[in-house]
C-alpha cells in the first residue's frame, strides 16, 4: 500500500506533454504554417489556399484529409519534412484506400507576362489515398513544382494532368528522388521536363508519359500491366525489370532515345508502336535479356536497335525472342545487328548506381565554366560526358583527378552530367546561365 501510494505520488508530480488536434477547412488567405505543436491537422472540408497566400508545412506535421475532401492550391505550398520527421498528408483512414479524398489541385493564378516562380516545393512527404494526389490544372510555363524525396503510395494516380515545363524537378538527379507505390497509375498524361532517380514499385502503372525530356537513373519493377507508356521521351540508366510489359515505344524519339538501361525479366520487354524518323536507331546499348518475348513489334516500319546486349551472340536464340516481320508479314523488321560484342558473358558488370559516390558541381548554377569533385572515392577510370536538352553531347573528357576544372561551349539551359567511375554510374545536372 505505502508502494503505491508512492507510485502515485511520483506520477501527480510528471508533466505529460499532448500534442494538439486542429481542425481545418475553407480559406487559407495569408501566409500560414503548420507546426508540428498542432498537429495532426483534420482536413474536414475542402481548403482553398488562395492566391497570393502561402502555407508552409513544417517536418513532422501529420495531415489527415477527410472523405472525399480536397486541397486546392492558388497560392503556394511548401513542405519541409525531414529524413526522419517527413510530413505525411494521407486520408483519414486507416485502411489503403485509393480514392478515399480527392487529392491536390494546383491552379496557376500567374499571368503569361509575370517571371518565372515555385509554386511548390515538396520534399520528404509521403502522400496517400489520395484519387489524385498531385494534379496540376490550368498551369502555365512560369510556374515550377518540384518533389524530393517524397513517397506515393496508395492512390488511385499519383500525378495527372502535369503540363510541359511545369516541372522542374519530380526527384532530380541533383536532389532526392521520388517513390511511387502501389498506385493504380504512378504517373499520366504528363509532360515533365525532368525525371530522375525515382522508384516505381508494385504499380498498376508506371508512368504514361507524353512527353519527358529524360527519364534517368529510376527503377521499374512489378507492374502489373505496364511499367513505362513513353512518347518522345529519352530513356538513360533506368532498371526495367519484373513487369508484365517493361516498355512500350512510341517512336520517333527526337532526343537520345534509350540507352545504358538494363530491361530484364519482364513477360515482354519492349512493344515497339512506331519508328517513324530516328526510329530505333536511338535505342542501343541497354541490356535486353531474359525476357519471355525481348521486343514484340507493333509497327510496319523496319527498325534497328542496334548495339544492345542479349545475353547471347547466337543470333538464332535472339531472333527467337523478337516478334515481327518474320512471325507477321504484315510487321516491319527489327535488325538487332550489330550486336554488342562484349556483354553476353554471364559475369558481365552491369551499369550500377553508387550510393555512396558523392560528387559536387560548383558553381551551380554558372556561365559555362564551373568544377567537379569527387569525394571520398578510389577510381581507375573515369569519363565525363555532358548533354544539353536536346541530346546534343557538349563535352566528354576522361577525369584523372578528383577535381576537374570544365568548360563549355553550350547555350544557356540545363545540361545532364553523365560521370562513370569504373562500373558505376552517376548522373548530375547544371544550369548554364
Amino acid at each position: 500500500m505505502k508502494n503505491l501510494i508512492i507510485l502515485l505520488a511520483l506520477l501527480c508530480t510528471m508533466h505529460f506533454t499532448a500534442k494538439a488536434t486542429t481542425y481545418v477547412s475553407g480559406t487559407i488567405s495569408t501566409n500560414t504554417t503548420w507546426t508540428n505543436a498542432n498537429s495532426p491537422y483534420i482536413v474536414t472540408a475542402d481548403l482553398l489556399v488562395a492566391d497570393g497566400a502561402q502555407l508552409n508545412i513544417d517536418s513532422g506535421v501529420q495531415v489527415l484529409v477527410d472523405s472525399l475532401v480536397k486541397i486546392e492550391v492558388r497560392g503556394k505550398l511548401t513542405v519541409i519534412g525531414g529524413y526522419i520527421n517527413a510530413v505525411y498528408i494521407k486520408g483519414n483512414t486507416s485502411t489503403n484506400n485509393t480514392r478515399f479524398w480527392k487529392g491536390i489541385y494546383f491552379i496557376d493564378t500567374v499571368t503569361t507576362t509575370a517571371p518565372a516562380h515555385i509554386q511548390a516545393y515538396v520534399k520528404y512527404c509521403y502522400v496517400s489515398n489520395a484519387e489524385k494526389a498531385i494534379a496540376l490544372q490550368q498551369c502555365t510555363p512560369k510556374s515550377y513544382y518540384q518533389f524530393d524525396g517524397c513517397s506515393f503510395i496508395y492512390n488511385h494516380i499519383a500525378g495527372t494532368d502535369i503540363s510541359a515545363l511545369s516541372i522542374h524537378g519530380l526527384g532530380t538527379a541533383d536532389h532526392l528522388g521520388s517513390t511511387f507505390k502501389f498506385s493504380d497509375t504512378a504517373l499520366s498524361d504528363i509532360k515533365l521536363q525532368y525525371l530522375g532517380e525515382c522508384l516505381f514499385d508494385s504499380n498498376t502503372v508506371g508512368v504514361n508519359i507524353k512527353t519527358c525530356e529524360v527519364i534517368i537513373g529510376c527503377t521499374f519493377k512489378h507492374h502489373s500491366q505496364c511499367a513505362i507508356n513513353a512518347g518522345n521521351t529519352s530513356i538513360e540508366h533506368c532498371w526495367i525489370n519484373h513487369n508484365n510489359i517493361g516498355l512500350i515505344a512510341d517512336m520517333p524519339l527526337y532526343h537520345r532515345g534509350i540507352w545504358g538501361s538494363e530491361i530484364k525479366d519482364n513477360d515482354t520487354g519492349v512493344i515497339i508502336t512506331s519508328c517513324i524518323g530516328h526510329g530505333m536507331d536511338s535505342m542501343f546499348a541497354n541490356y535486353i535479356c531474359g525476357n519471355n518475348w525481348n521486343i514484340v513489334q507493333r509497327s510496319n516500319q523496319d527498325c534497328t536497335p542496334w548495339h544492345n546486349c542479349w545475353c547471347t551472340m547466337d543470333t538464332a536464340q535472339i531472333r527467337a525472342k523478337i516478334y515481327d516481320g518474320y512471325n507477321n508479314s504484315s510487321l516491319g523488321k527489327v535488325d538487332f545487328t550489330p550486336i554488342d560484342s562484349f556483354c553476353y558473358y554471364t559475369n558481365v558488370p552491369q551499369v550500377k548506381k553508387e550510393n555512396n559516390l558523392t560528387v559536387n558541381i560548383y558553381p551551380n548554377p554558372n556561365n559555362g565554366s564551373f568544377t567537379i569533385q569527387i569525394e571520398s572515392v578510389n577510381f581507375k577510370d573515369a569519363r565525363i560526358t555532358i548533354y544539353d536538352l536536346t541530346g546534343r553531347e557538349v563535352y566528354q573528357s576522361s577525369i584523372r583527378n578528383q577535381k576537374s576544372q570544365i568548360t563549355l561551349n553550350a547555350p544557356k539551359g540545363i545540361c545532364m552530367v553523365k560521370l562513370q567511375l569504373d562500373e558505376a554510374v552517376l548522373t548530375k545536372q547544371v544550369t548554364i546561365e
